[in-house]
């Protein structure tokens, strides 16, 4: 993860902290989770998908 990136999410979380602090009645529940995610898949549900039409002996393998 690049400097500027790890910088900006570090000071994201500083700024819902002493938010929630100046005025914690506006806060009902714990703050959200500022940590960063190295990977997100978007379709993991594809795969699967993949998988089970190439295992198929009378179907062609879906393209990719």
């Amino acid at each position: 993860m690049q400097v500027k990136t790890k910088r900006s999410w570090r000071a994201r979380r500083a700024l819902y902290i002493s938010a929630r602090a100046l005025n914690p009645a506006r806060w009902s529940g714990a703050t959200r989770n500022g940590s960063h995610i190295e990977a997100v898949n978007l379709n993991p549900e594809r795969d699967s998908v993949i998988k089970t039409h190439s295992m198929a002996q009378d179907i062609q393998p879906m393209a990719v």
